[in-house]
């Protein structure tokens, strides 16, 4: 999992989706913008995805990407993403 600073059509997030690794983002369950990237800008369309979970030999129950702010202002220039497995 983490930063890769690469969008999902990219060459080598594609190597890792076509090994043995599934990704997260294609939970049944998927909630919040597509893009994990937001550059600190407010009230954009998020559909930068740069940041993965990657897994195998688990089963997957969520994929959450939270996009929440404080006093309007974003925590981070990434959104947090929490997968749930069991």
């Amino acid at each position: 999992m983490g930063d890769f600073n690469l969008e999902p059509e990219t060459e080598p997030i594609q190597k890792i989706i076509d090994s043995e690794l599934k990704d997260a983002f294609e939970a049944e369950l998927n909630l919040g913008p597509v893009g994990t990237y937001n550059a600190f800008k407010i009230g954009e369309n998020y559909e930068r995805r740069i940041d993965y979970v990657f897994y195998q030999g688990f089963e997957i129950k969520s994929y959450k990407n939270f996009s929440l702010r404080i006093q309007d202002t974003f925590l981070s220039d990434h959104f947090p993403v929490v997968v749930e497995f069991e």
